[in-house]
């Protein structure tokens, strides 16, 4: 696996299937309605070039994801 997306339908199971990647020692993030766009942007900066290998978010970023690789 390189990069993923990982959309669930609830907040709480993104943090326990965050949980779960983190330790199968897997890059993994929430980003979810709550989280702050500057701190989204970043995210995906990291997420572009690879830092990140899975993002796990609510449909909130169904749309406008640019992310060739993916």
């Amino acid at each position: 696996m390189t990069q993923t997306f990982i959309f669930v339908n609830s907040k709480r199971y993104a943090e326990r299937l965050n949980k779960m990647m983190v330790d199968a020692d897997l890059k993994s993030v929430i980003v979810d309605g709550n989280s702050d766009p500057k701190e989204r942007d970043a995210i995906m900066a990291k997420f572009r070039t690879g830092e990140i290998s899975v993002i796990i978010t609510t449909n909130m970023l169904a749309r406008g994801i640019d992310v060739p690789q993916v």
